[in-house]
């Protein structure tokens, strides 16, 4: 993510402007907390952010729910920060897929344990969203829930860091998942392209060739 969005601001001081948002947006995709490493990234989004809207690939054609789930647990089970942080679309896209059944709430809770960075603070709030899912965690996630949750309490019981997670009954939101573009403000066929980068970065090969192809008809 860091090298494709040094990339972005190359294109950027070239004037290439609608190539170099299509690099920072497929960088985000990979790093949503970019911003930490490349400060300029949020003055560069700031006109775009209120019209970016989350990632809706379907990298795996119908089986993303089950296959997400794969990846949390088995792709991304060793990775250390900042690599772990592409990690954070899937789990966002699990949760959407999923919503209270298993077991979106359970991998992203996983996942913002795994971003020490800046995950912690959000874990317990973003469970306390939903308190009748939280006696339906997995046995390693109760644990992990009762552990926050006492640090959390001790530390004064502080709201989560802006942007929040929030919850309508229905679905989540968090504004630090949008990672997508306007399409109009990105080259044409950027989302296939983007799509083309995921998969190939997952080893799916086959399936990187298909969304490359689209992206160049």
């Amino acid at each position: 993510a860091l090298d494709i969005g040094q990339r972005a601001k190359e294109l950027f001081s070239r004037s290439e402007k609608k190539l170099g948002r299509g690099f920072l947006s497929l960088a985000l995709h990979l790093d949503p907390w970019l911003h930490l490493r490349l400060p300029w990234v949020t003055d560069t989004i700031r006109d775009d952010k209120a019209k970016m809207t989350y990632w809706s690939g379907n990298i795996f054609v119908g089986w993303d729910k089950t296959r997400i789930e794969d990846l949390t647990n088995n792709f991304f089970r060793d990775m250390e920060e900042p690599d772990v942080y592409e990690l954070a679309i899937y789990s966002w896209k699990n949760l959407q897929l999923a919503r209270q059944s298993c077991c979106g709430i359970d991998n992203l809770a996983v996942f913002l344990s795994r971003a020490r960075k800046f995950g912690h603070p959000h874990i317990v709030p973003f469970l306390y969203l939903t308190p009748d899912y939280i006696p339906l965690l997995k046995p390693d996630n109760q644990v992990m829930f009762n552990s926050f949750k006492q640090w959390w309490e001790g530390i004064g019981r502080p709201e989560a860091p802006s942007p929040r997670i929030t919850y309508n009954g229905e679905t989540w939101h968090w504004d630090q998942m949008k990672v997508v573009m306007p399409p109009s403000r990105v080259p044409e066929g950027w989302d296939a392209f983007t799509q083309a980068v995921l998969l190939y970065r997952l080893n799916e090969f086959e399936g990187a060739r298909a969304a490359l192809n689209e992206a160049m008809i």
